[in-house]
């Protein structure tokens, strides 16, 4: 809306000034000098068609861009048109199956809805993830069996499925039948236990002739389909001609049910205006001959009124494309003027949970704004509309309609909006990235204290009592210095237990800040470090450490000294493992720390990493290193830590 303010105002300025020389031209008579008029009329113009040329060549690229994201869009509501028919079939064979007889029942239940889905090619009913009914079953018999589950390229999304207890579309992947589809899966749950799924098959040739992406439609755009690989995080496109579909040649939007993007682009290179120099060029000799006219006739005038007339209506068109483009985007947009709503875009009324109506006619400014920030708020935006300049970007609480308190980014701007002062800003929701900080604060607080009650515990039960026992001795042996033999005996004693005293708090010591010099051997230190941590553990522990023929810098030996120490506390905690391997070696360019042990295990998919490996992530990150975890219930625990050398 800022843009389009500002154009309004040159188009004012530029009409103030044609008018100016329509009078002057008017006069041209009474001057008797033409070819004054004519460098007057002849150096404006090229003003003039110098800011047309920039307005054309902007124009066009943003026309070009407005076609391909309608077309996209387009398609996107096609498909998703298509995919909708799925969610029906699925939950009518879901009901099928937990209230009938499915032995008997499948075959017709699913003729009767095929008959009544166009765009769905099949039906499926799996048992735990193995497949067990299937219709039409000749063509796709060869599925029978399957076992969904133990596909990795299909488990992920099976799995995700299994986690919302909704329809998720996963696909398209190379099936057992023989062709390439997407499959939507519902997952049944009878008694709350998970039974298996409902499944609806779409050919990729049916999808993508019901979203008209195909080419059998006589179309000016060209579409790719494409879609990040659970298994391998990259894209995979599943339409001819990828290579087509560049960041400058082509628009994207995301379809989130099926986590799929869909590309457009034109079929045909769009022929785009000439360039530059030659429209300079061009506008000079326009320029010249307008202003060799005015020298004969002085009728300059009219073709300027023209030329403000295409200016406006293009200026007009520019608005347009400007409003669709903000209606379209997802980031929450708005405008405030006197502490209510003008404006809101479809992302902030999806975002607060109030329609259109109720923003601009009914909602006010502090009904969404928390009320210890409300103050902040309209502070700023009083500094905003009386000319200062408070902070653009800032954080604060706001209430959705239903009364969920949600964090939010927002950037503001002063603007003038019919007339008055006003504020445009953006709203970005960054609630889970707030809850997630605080979780991450909150266990390393924890982590901290445990590790502080430790030391306290350590210098309690031993350093204290041995200088206890140190102090009673030296109290008996103040009374008994007369008697030698039993002085030496006490003198003796004295001087084990502080040998168990220096020995206890060296060992803390080394563990809260470790020896880290370069050239001490690196295998001494580790040692150390596996003794210290298991000395009261029974748990065998191997250690192998490659010898470098350059020494490990501080920095290194101190992040591997670290990590071993997390992933030891780790094993110590969770494995209830017997057997710990801990391998450091070289690897090309880069050092490799790998920690094996033969605990328990668990399942990375479904649970989620606690503060230690979290720890070990970021301390790897820090050097630009990866991290890889390989394990599963009852098959241990394999930690592969690989960092640059530094």
């Amino acid at each position: 809306m800022a843009e389009s303010e500002d154009e309004e105002e040159i188009l004012l300025q530029r009409q103030d000034l044609i008018f100016r020389f329509m009078n002057f031209g008017r006069t041209l008579s009474f001057f008797k000098k033409p070819l004054v008029a004519g460098l007057l009329v002849f150096s404006i113009l090229l003003l003039i068609v110098s800011a047309f040329i920039f307005q054309r060549w902007h124009n066009f690229n943003d026309e070009q861009t407005l076609q391909l994201q309608r077309a996209a869009y387009s398609a996107k509501e096609r498909l998703e048109k298509a995919l909708e028919y799925c969610l029906s079939a699925t939950e009518t064979l879901s009901f099928v199956v937990t209230k009938y007889d499915i032995e008997k029942d499948f075959d017709e239940a699913a003729r009767n809805i095929l008959e009544n889905n166009q765009y769905i090619d099949a039906l499926a009913l799996t048992e735990g993830g193995v497949v067990k009914h299937i219709y039409p079953y000749n063509e796709n018999a060869s599925a029978i069996g399957f076992d969904i589950l133990k596909d990795n390229l299909q488990k992920r999304e099976a799995v995700k499925a299994m986690q919302n207890k909704m329809l998720y579309f996963a696909g398209p992947v190379k099936l057992q039948q023989g062709y390439t589809g997407v499959i939507g899966r519902l997952p049944i749950f009878i008694q709350g236990k998970f039974w298996g799924f409902s499944s609806a098959i779409i050919k990729l040739s049916t999808l993508t002739k019901a979203a008209q992406m195909d080419s059998s439609y006589n179309s000016a755009y060209l579409f790719q389909l494409s879609k990040i690989n659970p298994n391998t995080g990259k894209e995979e496109f599943f339409l001819p001609h990828p290579e087509k579909f560049t960041s400058t040649t082509a628009v994207s939007v995301n379809v989130p049910k099926g986590d799929w993007k869909i590309y457009a682009r034109f079929v045909t290179v769009q022929k785009r205006p000439n360039n530059l120099i030659s429209l300079y060029f061009l506008g000079v000799l326009f320029s010249f001959t307008v202003g060799f006219l005015v020298w004969f006739f002085a009728m300059q005038p009219k073709v300027l009124e023209k030329m403000v007339d295409q200016k406006t209506s293009e200026l007009k068109q520019s608005e347009e494309k400007f409003r669709v483009l903000v209606e379209q985007n997802l980031v929450a947009v708005f405008i405030i003027q006197g502490g209510r709503f003008k404006y809101s875009n479809p992302g902030f009324e999806d975002a607060f949970g109030y329609t259109k109506n109720e923003l601009l006619n009914i909602v006010k400014m502090e009904d969404v704004i928390h009320p210890d920030d409300l103050e902040k708020v309209q502070t700023f935006y009083a500094q905003r509309t009386s000319g200062k300049n408070p902070p653009s970007q800032y954080t604060i609480r706001v209430i959705r309609k239903d009364g969920v308190m949600l964090h939010a980014e927002v950037i503001a701007s002063p603007i003038i909006y019919e007339d008055k002062p006003a504020v445009i800003g953006t709203a970005i929701d960054i609630t889970g990235r707030i809850e997630e900080e605080k979780r991450i604060s909150k266990a390393v607080t924890e982590a901290q204290e445990r590790e502080r009650m430790q030391i306290g515990m350590e210098l309690h039960d031993n350093v204290k009592q041995i200088m206890a026992a140190t102090l009673l001795n030296l109290e008996y042996l103040q009374m008994h210095l007369d008697d030698k033999q039993m002085a030496s005996e006490r003198i003796g004693q004295l001087m084990v237990y502080m040998r168990e005293a220096i020995y206890d708090l060296r060992r803390l010591s080394h563990q809260l800040a470790p020896s880290l010099d370069s050239s001490v051997n690196l295998y001494d230190k580790l040692d150390n470090l596996v003794q210290t941590m298991l000395s009261s553990r029974k748990m065998s522990v191997e250690i192998e450490v490659d010898e470098f023929s350059n020494k490990l810098s501080s920095v290194m030996q101190l992040a591997v000294y670290r990590i071993l120490q997390e992933q030891i506390a780790n094993a110590l905690k969770h494995a209830d493992a017997g057997l710990l391997n801990i391998s450091v070696r070289r690897d090309g360019k880069q050092v490799a720390i790998v920690v094996k042990d033969n605990g328990k295990g668990f399942d990375p998919d479904l649970k989620k990493e606690g503060i230690g490996l979290e720890n070990i992530r970021r301390r790897a990150q820090a050097l630009d290193g990866t991290v890889k975890i390989n394990s599963s219930p009852g098959k241990g625990f394999e930690l592969i830590v690989e960092i640059p050398v530094i």
